[in-house]
């Protein structure tokens, strides 16, 4: 699921958002009052996008949304709607695209993590290949697990923070099986998510503690977890306390 980003460039971005811009029609139900000031509020969320820094690691999934125009006047409808609000075009435009960006971020580190677990359920089944027909049957309960786990953290959507909480873990699908084993398992794919979800929170309390950090020897995972601290935030990083947004500069 992870892009390809080499070949995707910022002006390949920008000439497929003015496509998209000069290619609006009027609806079928669509008044000419409606239709223009459509695609005038499309036009400020193109300037926005074009002020808007995108890192390279995302245009490639940015540039893959078939709709990046509308998508971001979806959010342009849902601000402007509200009547006690006084609306600054240009502000407006910007929040657009940041929560769009978001929307793209959380694609990419969520595309990031199924190649995590995918990759790591390969390496389970290669082994179970290699087991005699009594073990296999013996171990028939983990491999159903590791295939609907495999199944939910593909087609669920999850926040950005526990998405990253999960790759700070060298084998994720391990984690939230051994601590699915000690729950009560007879609403079976819902408490694979919710003891998913958990896994998450805990291992963000375990970086926030300091614990992950003292108990790791892999660099690459140091090198994760470090990038985590800095994004979420704990003492003796720059990064505030608690939840924060991406950062979205290159």
């Amino acid at each position: 699921m992870s892009e390809n980003t080499e070949a995707i460039t910022r002006d390949m971005l920008i000439d497929k958002i003015d496509d998209e811009l000069n290619s609006l029609h009027k609806g079928n139900n669509e008044s000419a009052v409606l239709f223009a000031y459509r695609k005038a509020s499309m036009g400020h969320i193109r300037d926005a996008l074009y002020n808007t820094p995108i890192p390279d690691e995302l245009l490639a999934i940015a540039y893959g949304r078939e709709d990046i125009l509308r998508e971001a006047y979806l959010y342009w409808t849902e601000k402007a709607s509200r009547g006690d609000e006084i609306v600054d075009k240009d502000d407006l435009a910007l929040n657009c695209v940041r929560l769009w960006l978001e929307d793209v971020h959380n694609e990419y580190r969520h595309g990031l993590l199924y190649d995590r677990i995918a990759a790591e359920h390969d390496e389970f089944m290669a082994e179970e290949r290699l087991k005699t027909p009594d073990e296999i049957i013996e171990d028939a309960w983990k491999i159903t697990c590791y295939n609907d786990l495999l199944m939910t953290l593909a087609n669920e959507e999850m926040d950005t923070r526990d998405i990253d909480a999960l790759l700070t873990l060298r084998y994720p699908l391990a984690n939230i099986y051994d601590e699915y084993l000690q729950r009560d398992m007879s609403d079976h794919m819902n408490n694979l998510l919710d003891t998913t979800l958990d896994i998450a929170q805990l291992q963000h309390d375990n970086i926030m503690d300091g614990y992950a950090m003292e108990h790791i020897q892999d660099t690459q995972l140091k090198e994760y977890i470090g990038e985590y601290l800095a994004l979420y935030g704990a003492a003796g990083y720059d990064g505030e306390q608690g939840d924060a947004e991406p950062d979205m500069e290159p």
